[in-house]
């Protein structure tokens, strides 16, 4: 009787975590498949443009959601190493400044006149520089902060296989003494 319980509530178990597994793999394949859509549409927007000007707008909106992209990506892997929190709100800055400047690149791609988009088309250069240069500045910080804490866990790992070699060699000895004067 308890083992068939048992079974059962392992197998709803086990069904459960098979769909929650499915449910999160669902979700990253929906998100990645949104974010490749956005970069195939600015590839093919900056590839069929008419005017150089608009293939330089859709090369800076490809750039900024790339570099964007990829901060996101390396704050994810060090969350929990920013005990202050500050690189995080950063980060977060970041985003809405170039989600701003992504947004105001794509208002300026529907400009019919070109005499228009010529004369933004400078700001709106350094502001998508700028935007990369501080993305690449805080990229590197989280790199930095990452590096630091992996350094620090490999020394603690480190010093604790040390501790226990030094133990087990220590345990080994006595054993042996222990054995020859039982002899």
């Amino acid at each position: 009787m308890t083992d068939e319980v048992l079974a059962t509530a392992a197998a709803v178990a086990l069904a459960s975590i098979a769909g929650v597994c499915t449910s999160c793999y669902m979700i990253l394949r929906r998100f990645r498949r949104s974010l490749l859509v956005a970069n195939v549409r600015l590839a093919k927007q900056r590839f069929l443009s008419r005017s150089s000007p608009r293939r330089e707008l859709a090369g800076m909106r490809a750039s900024v959601l790339q570099v964007t992209h990829g901060t996101r990506s390396i704050m994810q892997m060090t969350r929990e190493q920013d005990p202050s929190g500050e690189l995080r709100r950063l980060h977060e800055r970041l985003e809405r400044l170039a989600a701003t400047v992504g947004r105001q690149l794509e208002v300026l791609s529907y400009e019919p006149d070109d005499r228009v988009l010529e004369a933004a088309l400078g700001e709106m250069r350094q502001r998508a520089e700028r935007v990369i240069r501080v993305a690449s500045e805080v990229r590197a910080a989280a790199s930095l902060l990452s590096d630091c804490s992996v350094d620090y866990e490999l020394a603690a790992l480190s010093d604790e296989v040390r501790r226990e070699v030094a133990a087990l060699t220590y345990g080994r000895e006595l054993v042996g003494r222990r054995s020859a004067t039982s002899i």
